[in-house]
C-alpha cells in the first residue's frame, strides 16, 4: 500500500504517536470492560438473579388460575382489594337481602308490626334494607329507627334516604288505598314509574356481594309465615326457581280478596291487544278503565286442594308486594324500568325482560300472604271488584246467606 500524499508531507514521529495512542485507548477500553465484569458488585447482582428466577423445568405448566390467585397479594396493600366474583355465583352462603322502600305514606305505627313480622322468620342469614324516600322531616329517620329499636330485630340494617324533588306528586299517596277515590288512571303510570326509580336507587346502593337472593316487600304487609324466607330459599335451591311470588291477599268483612293482580299470565286474547296500542301505551291490573283480559294468580287459588301451598303456576309478570329474586339476576344488569317496556312498567315490565333472558319466574297460588285491610285494592273500589266477584261468586252467597 503507497503512503498517501498526506502522509508523505507528515513527519515520522507524528505518525507513530497517534499508532501509540490508539493503541492505548484500545487497551483500556478492554481493561475496564472485564472490570465491569468481575467486579463485586455485578457478581452478586448475578447471583441475585439466578436464586429469584431458578430455571423452570415445565413452564407449560403455569395456569391462568394460578395468575389469578397471585393477585391476591395485592390484598396486603392497604389501598388495593381483590375479590374473585366467580366465586359468589357457586357460594354456598344463603344470605338473603330484605328490600323495603318506604314512601311518605308508608311511615305509620304499623311499621311496628311489619318489622316484628321480619324478626320472626326462622331464617337467620337475613339483613334489611330500608329506603326512606322524600322524609317530611328529620324527625323521620327517627321514627323509623325506633320503630326497628322496638321490633328487636336481629339481623343488621341499613338505613337510606333519598330525595327526588321532580317525583314529589307521584309518590306523596298511594293510589292502592285511595279511599277517596281521586286516583286518576292515566297519570298512575307516573307513580308505577317514580316506584320503579326508588327500587333501581335501593338496589344498586345496597346489594353486597356477599347476597344470594333479594326479598322485596311491601311494608303494608300484615301477615308474613314466619318461614316465608326459608320456604323460598328452598324453592330457588331444589327447584329451579329464579323469581318467586306468593298470592297477596286482604280480608275485608270476613271475606279474603285477591290484592296483588300484578302477577299473571298472558292469554291469547291479552297478547292480540297489544297491537292495537302505540308502544308507549301501559297496561295495568285492577282498573275497570281497560280490561287487558289476563289471567290473574288471585284467580288460581286451588279451592279443592289449599293445603298444596307450594303448587306452582308460570308467570308472565309479576308484583312487587312480595317478591323473591336470586340476587345474580339483578347483578346482570336487570332491574325495574322506569319507562315502558313491553308495555309495562316496574315489577311486571322486569318480569318481561327476565323472561326474555330466559329466567324461570314461578307463582305459588296457595301460598298466601296478608296485607293491610284497608278499605281499597288496587285502585279498585267496592263497585269495582267485578273480577274477584265472578270468581268466587257462588262461595260470597253462600257466606251472605250464613251470615246473621
Amino acid at each position: 500500500m503507497m503512503p498517501s500524499d498526506t502522509d508523505k508531507r507528515r513527519p515520522a514521529s507524528l505518525i507513530n504517536i497517534k499508532k501509540r495512542s490508539l493503541l492505548v485507548l484500545i487497551g483500556l477500553s478492554i481493561f475496564c470492560t472485564i472490570a465491569y465484569f468481575f467486579s463485586p458488585g455485578n457478581s452478586e447482582q448475578c447471583n441475585e438473579s439466578t436464586t429469584l428466577n431458578p430455571p423452570s423445568p415445565d413452564t407449560s405448566t403455569t395456569t391462568i388460575i394460578d395468575a389469578v390467585q397471585g393477585l391476591s397479594s395485592l390484598a396486603s396493600h392497604p389501598q388495593v382489594t381483590f375479590q374473585n366474583l366467580n366465586e359468589n355465583d357457586h357460594s354456598k352462603d344463603e344470605t338473603v337481602a330484605i328490600m323495603v322502600v318506604l314512601p311518605p305514606w308508608a311511615i305509620s305505627p304499623s311499621l311496628e308490626s311489619f318489622f316484628k313480622q321480619l324478626a320472626q322468620q326462622t331464617h337467620t342469614a337475613t339483613r334489611l334494607s330500608l329506603l326512606i324516600l322524600n322524609p317530611a322531616s328529620p324527625t323521620t329517620i327517627y321514627t323509623v329507627r325506633h320503630y326497628l329499636s322496638s321490633a328487636r330485630l336481629h339481623c343488621p340494617v341499613d338505613l337510606y334516604t333519598k330525595t327526588y324533588d321532580t317525583l314529589t306528586p307521584w309518590i306523596a299517596h298511594d293510589d292502592h288505598h285511595d279511599t277517596a277515590h281521586t286516583a286518576i288512571y292515566e297519570l298512575a303510570p307516573l307513580g308505577k314509574s317514580a316506584m320503579a326509580r326508588a327500587k333501581n336507587f335501593l338496589v344498586q346502593s345496597s346489594l353486597a356481594p356477599s347476597d344470594r337472593f333479594v326479598l322485596w316487600l311491601d311494608p303494608l304487609l300484615t301477615l308474613l309465615p314466619t318461614s316465608l324466607v326459608a320456604d323460598f330459599v328452598d324453592q330457588c335451591k331444589t327447584e329451579n326457581v329464579d323469581i318467586l311470588v306468593p298470592n297477596t291477599m286482604i280480608r275485608k268483612d270476613g271475606v279474603e280478596w285477591g290484592y296483588d293482580r300484578s302477577n299473571w299470565q298472558e292469554t291469547t286474547m291479552s297478547t292480540s291487544l297489544q297491537d292495537t296500542v302505540p308502544v308507549d301505551f301501559v297496561f295495568m291490573e285492577g282498573w275497570w278503565e281497560y280490561d287487558t283480559h289476563r289471567f290473574l294468580m288471585v284467580d288460581m287459588i286451588s279451592e279443592e286442594d289449599p293445603g298444596h301451598i307450594f303448587t306452582k303456576v308460570s308467570l308472565d309478570g309479576v308484583g312487587s308486594t312480595c317478591l323473591f329474586v336470586k340476587a345474580e339476576i339483578h347483578r346482570n344488569g336487570l332491574n325495574f324500568p322506569a319507562y315502558p317496556y313491553q308495555h309495562q312498567l316496574d315489577s311486571e315490565a322486569f318480569a318481561k325482560a327476565a323472561k326474555v333472558e330466559g329466567y324461570n319466574i314461578v307463582g305459588l297460588p296457595n301460598y298466601k300472604v296478608y296485607h293491610a285491610d284497608l278499605e281499597d285494592a288496587e285502585g279498585y273500589s267496592d263497585s269495582d271488584n267485578d273480577s274477584d266477584s265472578d270468581r268466587d261468586d257462588s262461595n260470597q252467597e253462600e257466606d251472605e246467606e250464613g251470615a246473621p
